[in-house]
């Protein structure tokens, strides 16, 4: 059985300068950030010497995890931290410990065991739980493809801003971004809720969600007349799509007047940095029915990280275990 190993999500950050998404990288940075020089150390050691009692061979990526978790929380903060919990926060920090947990193989209960001693001390304290645990294999369907859109949800404000500005530059990664979230929509869309099962509560979540996405990407994004981009549908408008998410995208996406700048732009642009016909065709979208080919194409596009622009390609790593 092939299974996905997921993202590694600050390569993006590192390697491709998605500055538009910098702030979260930011933030995951510092939810990941050694725990060993931290002045509350000794505080979370014996916490997670009670969470983590099953020997096991990852018992020190399981300690390290919990300990990484219960500082994020900030219940032994002496200043009391988690009491500037924002939604957004929380969003982030439990797209974190889905990462974390899915990348070092950590057990739910770990989690869940973390989060109910942050809970139960707020509780003593009479303040309102700020940041629930969020159990996203029991909320959703394909739960990675959720926090993609979210990141991309929560990040709206600031891609308008871009796709609205007045630059003579086309910004070429942010087209592949919009295109790769745009897929994953509708491909969530199309197997998960053509036909929506009211007594199936994951089905369901997922989409509610996927409304959501949808009403922010329509209030944000579409619609919209821009000098720069042409934003696509969300729904089943094919032609609108290709126009923009072509491997050739670049040129057919843009304004006749922008379109007729590149030439010029691609003349300018220096060695080493992407040219406008440098994106590549849209990776496949993570698929059960699809691992070998999944496995083919993320590979060689994380091995080929300099030239890979699809943001699956980022945001995913793969590793085959044979069970």
């Amino acid at each position: 059985m092939i299974q996905l190993i997921i993202f590694d999500i600050i390569l993006i950050n590192k390697y491709f300068m998605y500055d538009f998404l910098n702030d979260i990288w930011k933030k995951y940075d510092n939810f990941d950030k050694p725990v060993e020089n931290d002045r509350h150390y000794n505080k979370y050691i014996p916490v997670c010497d009670l969470i983590v009692t099953k020997p096991n061979e990852n018992i020190d990526n399981h300690k390290n995890f919990c300990m990484k978790l219960v500082r994020n929380l900030g219940r032994y903060s002496p200043t009391f931290e988690f009491l500037n919990f924002t939604p957004e926060d929380c969003t982030d920090l439990n797209n974190w410990v889905y990462n974390s947990m899915k990348k070092y193989d950590i057990p739910d209960n770990i989690s869940v065991k973390c989060f109910q001693d942050y809970i139960d001390f707020v509780s003593k304290i009479n303040v309102k739980t700020l940041c629930p645990y969020y159990p996203y294999d029991d909320m959703y369907e394909e739960p990675i493809n959720i926090i993609i859109l979210k990141i991309f949800e929560s990040n709206m404000n600031i891609i308008q801003k871009i796709v609205d500005g007045t630059y003579d530059y086309i910004n070429f990664p942010l087209i592949t971004y919009i295109c790769e979230c745009i897929k994953i929509y509708k491909k969530m869309y199309r197997q998960y809720c053509r036909i929506v099962d009211a007594d199936n509560a994951k089905r369901k979540g997922t989409c509610d969600m996927l409304y959501i996405f949808k009403m922010a990407y329509n209030s944000f994004l579409f619609g919209k007349i821009y000098k720069n981009y042409k934003i696509p549908s969300l729904d089943n408008d094919e032609e609108e799509y290709l126009s923009m998410c072509q491997p050739d995208a670049p040129k057919l996406a843009l304004t006749k007047e922008m379109a007729e700048k590149i030439p010029a732009l691609q003349d300018a642009t220096q060695d080493g940095e992407r040219k406008s016909d440098d994106i590549p065709p849209i990776s496949t979208v993570a698929d059960e029915n699809q691992g070998s080919s999944i496995s083919r194409t993320l590979s060689t596009a994380v091995g080929t990280m300099a030239g890979a622009s699809s943001i699956i390609a980022l945001l995913y790593k793969v590793t085959q275990n044979c069970i």
